[in-house]
Protein backbone atom coordinates (compact mmCIF):
# COMPACT_ATOMS: atom_id res chain seq x y z
CA UNK A 1 0.00 0.00 0.00
CA UNK A 2 1.20 3.47 -0.75
CA UNK A 3 0.87 6.30 0.72
CA UNK A 4 -0.85 8.25 -2.28
CA UNK A 5 -3.13 5.81 -2.21
CA UNK A 6 -4.55 7.05 1.02
CA UNK A 7 -3.94 10.11 2.08
CA UNK A 8 -7.09 12.13 1.01
CA UNK A 9 -6.65 15.72 -0.45
CA UNK A 10 -10.10 15.90 1.23
CA UNK A 11 -8.97 15.69 4.32
CA UNK A 12 -6.05 18.25 5.13
CA UNK A 13 -5.98 21.24 6.60
CA UNK A 14 -3.52 23.55 6.18
CA UNK A 15 -2.64 25.96 8.81
CA UNK A 16 -5.49 25.44 11.42
CA UNK A 17 -5.05 26.92 15.37
CA UNK A 18 -6.25 24.70 18.51
CA UNK A 19 -6.15 25.02 21.89
CA UNK A 20 -5.91 22.19 23.32
CA UNK A 21 -5.72 18.14 22.26
CA UNK A 22 -9.11 17.57 22.31
CA UNK A 23 -10.11 20.19 20.14
CA UNK A 24 -7.61 18.78 17.49
CA UNK A 25 -8.71 15.22 17.97
CA UNK A 26 -12.33 16.72 17.22
CA UNK A 27 -10.65 18.74 13.85
CA UNK A 28 -9.38 15.24 13.14
CA UNK A 29 -13.38 13.60 12.94
CA UNK A 30 -14.29 16.68 10.71
CA UNK A 31 -11.57 16.32 8.67
CA UNK A 32 -11.90 12.26 7.85
CA UNK A 33 -15.94 12.86 7.81
CA UNK A 34 -15.15 14.61 4.15
CA UNK A 35 -13.92 11.55 2.99
CA UNK A 36 -16.88 9.70 1.28
CA UNK A 37 -15.59 6.62 2.30
CA UNK A 38 -16.42 7.03 6.17
CA UNK A 39 -19.76 8.01 4.89
CA UNK A 40 -21.49 5.20 7.50
CA UNK A 41 -19.47 5.83 10.25
CA UNK A 42 -20.39 8.06 12.68
CA UNK A 43 -17.99 11.26 14.66
CA UNK A 44 -19.15 9.65 17.68
CA UNK A 45 -17.50 6.05 16.55
CA UNK A 46 -14.36 8.01 15.39
CA UNK A 47 -13.55 10.12 18.33
CA UNK A 48 -14.44 7.28 20.44
CA UNK A 49 -11.55 5.14 18.16
CA UNK A 50 -9.24 7.68 18.37
CA UNK A 51 -9.35 8.81 22.35
CA UNK A 52 -9.26 4.59 23.00
CA UNK A 53 -6.23 4.94 21.16
CA UNK A 54 -4.54 8.07 22.88
CA UNK A 55 -5.11 6.69 26.34
CA UNK A 56 -2.86 3.45 25.31
CA UNK A 57 -0.03 6.12 24.85
CA UNK A 58 0.04 9.51 23.34
CA UNK A 59 0.49 9.25 19.57
CA UNK A 60 2.36 12.52 19.53
CA UNK A 61 5.62 10.85 18.78
CA UNK A 62 7.91 14.24 19.44
CA UNK A 63 9.57 16.66 17.04
CA UNK A 64 6.43 18.81 16.36
CA UNK A 65 4.39 15.21 15.10
CA UNK A 66 1.45 13.67 16.20
CA UNK A 67 -0.03 10.50 14.13
CA UNK A 68 -3.66 9.82 15.52
CA UNK A 69 -4.73 6.89 14.44
CA UNK A 70 -7.19 3.58 15.39
CA UNK A 71 -8.89 0.65 13.10
CA UNK A 72 -12.54 0.73 13.04
CA UNK A 73 -15.53 -1.24 12.63
CA UNK A 74 -17.25 -0.11 9.36
CA UNK A 75 -14.13 1.28 7.86
CA UNK A 76 -13.55 -0.80 4.56
CA UNK A 77 -10.41 1.46 3.20
CA UNK A 78 -7.77 3.19 5.10
CA UNK A 79 -8.40 6.94 5.05
CA UNK A 80 -5.61 9.67 6.20
CA UNK A 81 -5.30 12.77 6.19
CA UNK A 82 -2.95 15.87 7.29
CA UNK A 83 -3.89 18.83 9.64
CA UNK A 84 -0.72 21.32 9.89
CA UNK A 85 -1.01 23.78 12.92
CA UNK A 86 2.11 26.29 12.54
CA UNK A 87 2.21 27.71 15.98
CA UNK A 88 1.86 24.22 17.57
CA UNK A 89 -0.58 22.97 19.97
CA UNK A 90 -0.09 20.68 23.20
CA UNK A 91 -0.53 16.90 22.44
CA UNK A 92 0.94 15.44 25.34
CA UNK A 93 3.70 14.76 22.76
CA UNK A 94 6.67 12.06 24.14
CA UNK A 95 9.24 15.04 23.99
CA UNK A 96 6.69 17.53 25.66
CA UNK A 97 6.98 19.88 22.76
CA UNK A 98 4.28 21.25 20.93
CA UNK A 99 2.88 19.20 17.84
CA UNK A 100 2.56 20.75 14.37
CA UNK A 101 1.97 18.37 11.99
CA UNK A 102 -1.03 15.64 12.34
CA UNK A 103 -1.18 13.01 10.01
CA UNK A 104 -4.30 10.74 11.01
CA UNK A 105 -5.01 7.33 9.64
CA UNK A 106 -8.14 5.68 10.34
CA UNK A 107 -8.03 1.55 9.10
CA UNK A 108 -10.21 -1.15 8.34
CA UNK A 109 -10.34 -2.93 12.06
CA UNK A 110 -8.90 -6.38 10.60
CA UNK A 111 -6.10 -4.79 8.96
CA UNK A 112 -3.28 -4.77 11.24
CA UNK A 113 -0.86 -5.31 9.61
CA UNK A 114 -1.36 -3.43 6.66
CA UNK A 115 -1.82 -0.12 9.67
CA UNK A 116 1.45 -0.60 10.94
CA UNK A 117 3.44 -0.51 7.85
CA UNK A 118 1.31 2.71 6.42
CA UNK A 119 2.38 4.29 10.19
CA UNK A 120 6.12 3.20 9.46
CA UNK A 121 5.60 4.39 6.13
CA UNK A 122 3.94 8.07 7.26
CA UNK A 123 6.80 7.96 10.30
CA UNK A 124 9.42 7.35 7.33
CA UNK A 125 7.82 10.35 5.15
CA UNK A 126 8.10 12.89 8.28
CA UNK A 127 11.67 12.02 9.11
CA UNK A 128 13.16 12.71 5.78
CA UNK A 129 15.13 15.95 6.00
CA UNK A 130 13.35 19.02 5.09
CA UNK A 131 10.08 17.50 4.67
CA UNK A 132 8.44 18.66 8.14
CA UNK A 133 9.63 22.28 7.29
CA UNK A 134 8.15 22.57 3.61
CA UNK A 135 4.79 20.54 4.72
CA UNK A 136 4.31 23.23 7.77
CA UNK A 137 5.36 25.97 4.98
CA UNK A 138 2.15 25.02 2.86
CA UNK A 139 -0.56 27.42 3.20
CA UNK A 140 -3.22 25.54 1.23
CA UNK A 141 -4.55 21.84 1.67
CA UNK A 142 -3.11 21.47 -2.12
CA UNK A 143 0.45 22.51 -1.05
CA UNK A 144 0.44 20.44 2.15
CA UNK A 145 -0.98 17.27 0.03
CA UNK A 146 2.04 17.90 -2.57
CA UNK A 147 5.16 18.44 -0.09
CA UNK A 148 3.50 15.33 1.64
CA UNK A 149 3.49 12.93 -1.17
CA UNK A 150 6.74 14.44 -2.71
CA UNK A 151 8.34 13.44 -0.10
CA UNK A 152 6.73 10.28 0.61
CA UNK A 153 8.55 9.41 -2.71
CA UNK A 154 11.59 10.00 -1.30
CA UNK A 155 11.46 7.22 1.28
Amino acid sequence: MKLVDVIREECIVACARFSEKAAVLAAVVEAAKQCSVLKDVSPEDILAGLEKRETLGSTGFGNGIAIPHCRLKGVGEFVAGIITIPAGVEFDALDGEKVNIIVFILAPRAESNAHIRLLSAVSQTLLTPGAVKEILAGTTSRAVYESFLRHSRAE
